[in-house]
């Protein structure tokens, strides 16, 4: 009777203890999903107080996001299935899952900014959550530890950084959390102990490189030195841990050749003739002031240090490893027993090293270097801290309120530094009432494009190399904003190169919009571009005035810019693609005919349907019901290409628009007399181009 009772107890215990411990897990579940959907919330109340109703900073993230958008618009033109083999055999060097992320957001709740800046803030979070649950598993299952990599995270400076930050929409952050992703499976894994995390940390690595395609250097580098040294030390099971890496990395390179192979010489001409062989390097080095080797070896170490880790995350990982130093030594100076196998602590330590250092190596190889790309390495040292405090004293911290103290201490100093940069104003806010008239030009830009259509050559040339005033950053806004791909052209202003006049004239002329600039007040000229163009620059404003159609003024950062459009006729009376017998009339406003003195309509279409088609036209200025003149018209064939010029001297001023009735003398019909048949009466196919120029 006594053993039934005690067996009765045993078994009360047992199922009181596993109660306990779901309620547990429900409660950590449910705190989690709830500190999740409040960190969604406030990145998306910052984004759109001080992020998206502005412009994107910087090319890089308009560039990204336009090709995001036009997918998406592909998408809904001609579907999923004929975009994506689309979009995956076009080179795209860089890398293509951020972008294609993008569209599907996009599709599915609409296209805009915020809804881009979204996948970053879900790669956040994934970051966030993989990392807690390693260093919870690795840390004797104890939630201290995820705590307190949690508050490291949230401390790192890399997260908030203006380019290449959560707030930007570039490869960069996306990259960050992925191979966070990738080392805190490795972690998982017990440095590729376990067969399903290390194919987990191949399958996140291999996802990296799809996401961007340079971060095959690290990984490669990475596994490669993981490999060598596997075979030097022979650690605990040696073997199973080196079939299971051969593994990861075969899904590594398996996706890798599959994705690059297609792109090796779009990847030639970016990376190795834009990064080592051509001129820009040197130009970009010039720029942030490298000019010996000692400053190329440290740019980067500076840059992770100051730019991506900052000072709050430098200073409580400093206190942090100090406090476990005092602690293993302060009544024991021996080995204390430990959170982790020995040797597997060391040869995580040996990953995450090799994780941070072999991408600073890649990096500082490259003579163009940038602020942004060190960002990537910051998991690799949240997690040499987090292992070193488990060296140190991981026993100790896992198990006493000492451990429980810090924890919540590192989580209150990273939830405090994210709440502040989350509550703070960027400069942009400041700056409201001149990046609204930049906005207004930009809508300018927009509404005529869409009157113009693509009877002009849509080009957008700048005298002058901002980053707010390019082609990427107005088709961006144009379709987040109206939802309408301009796809305007890069001309004179896109590019660092030095110019001659010939060559600016050339650009200009090629371009529907120009943006002319007062010379910066900074008086800096830091690249051969602005160096040569600031003594044409009044010569060529002159040009513009001269040609092109005064829009709007408008002052940014001290730099007046003025905004010039390209006169343009507008076509009446087609049907379809088609010009009919009853005649054509060009309109053309009266601001654009004082910048003209010829009317060019150019097109295709099958002439052998009117031989010996002769064109004639009538002038109105007066209004529609004025009197008409007869103009002189030339039209000249060859083959099936047309082209109809009208000299318009003498009706170029005065008052009013400008109506010029075009008749032709022959006209045919597609139907053939058959019942429902296309009856209309058709001459030529609507030209592709109309412009109005100015003769000598």
């Amino acid at each position: 009777m006594r053993n039934g009772l005690f067996s009765t107890q045993l078994v009360l215990r047992g199922l009181r203890a596993r109660l306990n411990q779901r309620w547990w897990v429900l409660i950590v579940a449910v705190s989690t999903l709830a500190l999740g959907v409040v960190e969604l919330l406030a990145l998306n109340r910052f984004a759109s107080r001080e992020i998206t109703w502005a412009y994107p900073i910087g090319f890089d993230q308009a560039y990204y996001g336009l090709q995001a958008f036009q997918v998406c618009d592909s998408v809904q033109n001609r579907g999923f299935v004929t975009t994506a083999l689309a979009y995956l055999t076009n080179p795209n060097p860089q890398g293509r899952l951020l972008q294609f992320q993008g569209a599907l957001v996009c599709s599915i709740f609409g296209p805009g900014w915020q809804w881009l800046l979204n996948i970053n803030f879900l790669y956040l979070l994934l970051l966030q959550s993989f990392t807690c649950y390693a260093a919870w598993y690795v840390g004797e299952r104890r939630l201290r530890w995820a705590l307190l990599s949690l508050g490291l995270l949230l401390a790192l400076d890399a997260t908030y950084f203006w380019a290449g930050g959560v707030m930007d929409f570039r490869l960069d952050f996306a990259a960050l959390c992925l191979y966070g992703m990738f080392i805190a499976a490795a972690i998982r894994s017990r440095v590729f102990t376990s067969r399903p995390w290390s194919l987990v940390a191949g399958a996140i690595a291999a996802m990296l490189v799809c996401l961007r395609t340079l971060s095959l250097t690290y990984l490669v580098g990475v596994m490669a030195s993981m490999i060598v040294y596997l075979l030097l030390f022979r650690p605990t099971a040696f073997g199973a841990r080196l079939k299971n890496l051969g593994l990861a990395s075969l899904l590594i390179v398996t996706l890798a050749i599959t994705v690059t192979a297609p792109q090796l010489p779009a990847l030639y001409h970016y990376y190795w003739v834009g990064h080592f062989s051509g001129q820009e390097p040197d130009l970009r080095a010039h720029q942030l002031g490298l000019s010996d080797l000692w400053g190329h070896l440290i740019f980067y170490p500076q840059s992770l240090l100051r730019t991506h880790l900052g000072t709050v995350f430098l200073t409580t990982s400093l206190l942090l490893l100090t406090a476990a130093a005092a602690i293993r030594f302060r009544k024991q100076p021996g080995p204390l027993p430990d959170v982790a196998n020995y040797e597997v602590r060391r040869d995580s330590l040996v990953f995450c090293l090799l994780a941070l250092v072999v991408p600073l190596v890649v990096l500082t190889s490259d003579v163009s270097k940038s602020i942004v790309v060190a960002g990537i390495t910051t998991s690799a040292v949240v997690w040499l801290v987090l292992l070193s405090m488990m060296g140190l004293a991981g026993r100790r911290l896992s198990h006493g309120m000492l451990g429980v103290v810090l924890a919540i201490g590192v989580f209150i100093v990273g939830s405090g530094y994210t709440s502040w940069q989350l509550s703070r104003h960027l400069q942009m806010r400041s700056e409201r009432a001149q990046v609204q008239q930049l906005l207004n030009a930009y809508d300018h830009i927009w509404s005529t494009t869409v009157r113009m259509g693509k009877s002009q050559p849509l080009g957008l040339s700048v005298l002058g190399l901002h980053e707010y005033l390019v082609a990427g950053v107005v088709d961006f806004l144009s379709y987040a904003r109206h939802h309408d791909l301009l796809d305007l052209k890069e001309e004179l202003g896109h590019s660092i190169f030095a110019i001659t006049l010939d060559d600016a004239v050339a650009k200009i002329n090629r371009s529907a919009f120009v943006i002319t600039t007062s010379e910066d007040s900074t008086g800096v000229l830091a690249t051969p571009f602005e160096r040569t163009l600031a003594p044409l620059r009044q010569q060529l404003t002159d040009y513009v005035r001269e040609h092109f159609i005064f829009v709007t003024r408008f002052e940014f950062r001290h730099v007046w810019h003025e905004l010039y459009r390209r006169p343009f006729p507008l076509l009446l009376g087609t049907s379809g693609d088609w010009v009919m017998a009853d005649g054509l009339v060009v309109y053309i406003a009266e601001e654009d005919k004082r910048k003209t003195s010829r009317l060019v309509l150019r097109g295709t279409s099958d002439m052998s349907r009117v031989p010996g088609l002769s064109v004639s036209a009538r002038a109105r200025t007066d209004g529609v019901d004025g009197p008409e003149r007869p103009v002189p018209v030339d039209l000249s064939v060859n083959g099936n290409d047309y082209t109809i010029s009208i000299g318009l001297a003498g009706l170029t001023q005065g008052a009013g628009p400008l109506h010029l009735n075009l008749s032709f003398s022959k006209y045919f019909t597609l139907g053939n007399g058959r019942a429902g048949a296309d009856v209309r009466k058709l001459v030529i196919r609507t030209p592709d181009e109309r412009s109005l120029r100015s003769d000598p």
